[in-house]
């Protein structure tokens, strides 16, 4: 079947599918080119304009009909300005497939729709198609729209029915509450009480004019008043109460504690919330220096209120412990908690007092530290880090006899037996290692140092020591020729030293000490070092002295048993004392040389005699210049 539907435009039949076409009489490919020309410009207007006239061959007669209509001819120019079309160009027209040829009068040319149609008729009767058409279609859907929906609507709803008993007799009605043990009021009478599942039976007057005002009410429930009446003909009738927010408050002893409500904060106790009925409440109340307390809050069944009273535990005090390099085993007095870094917590008896922690890492020396734990349960403890080095070499020392006086490279180390902790530094080196024992017994070894973690062992076996001599100069700005006789004394005792004593000299300056061999301790008494000894005693020259208490110990380090102290000054009390506290416990003479003994001179003559010593006071027996030469001098 051929569709009567046409497009008004290029004559061509409607897609039938396309509801968009036949309302608008327009193909699709039309209203897409129509789309195209509105953005171009209008084309002049047609006009029909009738062929050409062909005259007649010689000897023919054509025959024209009186209704005869010329096929139409367009003549079109575009504008010189228009651009190049950018779409396809619609079909021309349908033509005949041949012209017209001449017909015998009084029969008439058919007509082709579409093409000798006039144009008015054509869309006029689509129109009304098309109107007809749309208008069945919308009717029909609504049809069908409307009988769905009665089908739909029947099929589910059930049928109220209202049946009412005849007479006086009253009509039953079954009331359920929740909760079950909800008050039951109606016309301001008492009803119930309900049963375990909140039931409970109503008689109502069978006259449905007549209202019941029917009140439920709980205790932490919103309460509900309703009116019940026989003339809506419902059997049971279904309550439930909505429950009210409660209130929750929280207090602590101590106070001032945090109070989280489902990981969230909500204030500082003392505290009272507000909490919904149906909200799961986890409450986590917590403190510095106290144990933290966690409960699960279950909504109240005929509350309003909840109260929670919580005493809060001491927690042991907290310390954050790291270490460098990490990783090392800390201990807690003494016993391991675990490796660095770590959040310690001890327990709450150390409050208040101090905790020693310890690190130890293979490879490296174990350090120990001490931390004072505060009294106060909220104090915090300040984090503590420990700093671990590498493994040091060490020696142990023992001597015989023991309670020796050890000394490395001439610093003294302590008593032995002992061990003694080197730089790691120093691993491969040789040291020299002396050991005295009161001023009679002296050892001297040297030994190479051990690799790092290594400890190298030394027994020392003690011997008679040498006479060791001590000079101590202190020259005097104002001594003039003395200075030189005090300086001639010394070299003489110093000439006087046999092969197996060791001597060293020490000058008191205004800078400190100076002494001489600067290292290794004193030297042998042999004839190069006695030669070194006098240029450095001729090399003094007067000045003011330094304090003698310094100079004597540094003399004292030697270990000496003989101390020759040279001086032009007069020596006070004073300094008799500090010298005597330096001198004590450490055996050895000291000599005092002097040209001015000072204003008490038996109480140094004393102090000499108390520490094994003479006084020789020089320029009594002989002038003092005859002690300077100034050919040996200079």
């Amino acid at each position: 079947m051929s569709n009567p539907l046409r497009c008004d435009r290029c004559a061509q039949p409607l897609e039938s599918d396309d509801a968009i076409s036949i309302i608008e009489g327009v193909c699709a490919r039309c209203r897409g080119t129509a789309a195209v020309d509105a953005s171009l410009p209008k084309p002049a207007p047609r006009r029909i304009v009738p062929p050409p006239f062909v005259p007649p061959l010689r000897g023919s007669t054509v025959h024209r009909p009186m209704n005869y209509i010329p096929p139409p001819s367009v003549s079109y120019t575009p504008p010189t300005s228009r651009p190049a079309p950018k779409h396809t160009p619609r079909e021309p027209l349908p033509q005949p497939a041949a012209p017209f040829a001449a017909q015998p009068i009084g029969r008439r040319q058919p007509v082709i729709p579409g093409y000798n149609t006039p144009p008015e008729a054509l869309t006029t009767s689509r129109l009304r198609r098309r109107r007809r058409d749309l208008l069945i279609g919308v009717t029909v859907g609504l049809i069908i729209t409307v009988a769905l929906t009665g089908y739909f609507i029947n099929g589910r709803t059930d049928t109220v029915a209202l049946h009412l008993p005849r007479g006086d007799a009253s009509v039953p009605v079954t009331l359920t509450v929740k909760p079950a043990w909800a008050s039951i009021v109606m016309d301001g009478k008492s009803v119930g009480p309900a049963d375990a599942a909140g039931k409970v039976r109503l008689n109502l007057p069978n006259d449905g004019s007549t209202l019941k005002w029917l009140e439920v009410s709980a205790k932490g429930y919103h309460g509900i008043r309703q009116p019940l009446s026989a003339f809506g003909g419902i059997g049971d009738v279904n309550i439930e109460l909505i429950q009210k927010p409660y209130e929750l408050t929280v207090r602590t002893n101590p106070p001032d504690a945090d109070v989280w409500i489902n990981n969230q904060m909500k204030g500082r106790t003392p505290t009272t919330l507000s909490l919904l009925p149906g909200q799961k409440a986890t409450l986590a109340v917590k403190r510095a220096g106290y144990e933290p307390i966690t409960r699960e809050i279950a909504p109240p069944v005929d509350a309003e209120r909840i109260s929670l009273d919580l005493a809060l535990a001491v927690a042991g005090p907290s310390i954050h412990v790291d270490s460098e390099p990490p990783g090392a085993q800390l201990l807690v007095n003494g016993k391991p908690r675990g490796l660095t870094p770590i959040d310690l917590r001890l327990e709450p008896e150390w409050l208040g007092k101090p905790v020693q922690l310890t690190a130890e890492l293979p490879g490296y020396d174990p350090t120990t530290t001490t931390v004072n734990i505060p009294s106060a349960p909220d104090a915090a403890v300040a984090p503590t880090k420990l700093t671990l080095a590498a493994l040091s070499p060490r020696i142990a020392i023992v001597t015989e006899p023991p309670g020796s006086t050890v000394m490395i490279d001439g610093e003294e180390k302590g008593i032995a037996p002992l061990t003694v902790k080197l730089p790691a530094g120093r691993s491969g080196s040789t040291v020299i290692i002396e050991a005295t024992h009161g001023a009679g017994r002296y050892g001297k070894q040297e030994l190479k140092v051990p690799s790092p973690g290594q400890t190298a062992r030394l027994s020392m076996a003690l011997q008679a020591s040498p006479t060791g001599v001590v000079f101590l100069l202190a020259p005097s700005a104002d001594a003039g020729a003395d200075h030189f006789a005090l300086l001639g004394h010394i070299n003489e005792q110093i000439h006087r030293l046999t092969g197996e004593q060791r001597f060293a000299v020490v000058v008191a300056t205004e800078s400190g000490p100076r002494v001489w061999p600067e290292e290794g301790g004193a030297c042998d008494a042999t004839s190069d070092r006695k030669i070194r000894a006098y240029d450095l005693v001729r090399s003094v020259r007067p000045a003011n002295a330094g304090e003698l208490a310094p100079a004597l110990d540094a003399a004292m380090k030697f270990r000496p048993t003989i101390i020759w102290l040279a001086t032009a000054n007069a020596i006070s009390g004073e300094q008799l004392d500090r010298m005597g506290a330096i001198a004590q416990g450490k055996g050895g003479a000291i000599h005092v040389v002097t040209t001015t003994p000072g204003a008490d001179e038996s109480e140094l003559r004393e102090w000499t005699a108390a520490h094994k010593g003479t006084l020789t006071v020089l320029g009594r027996s002989r002038p003092s210049r005859m002690a300077y030469d100034t050919k040996s001098d200079h």
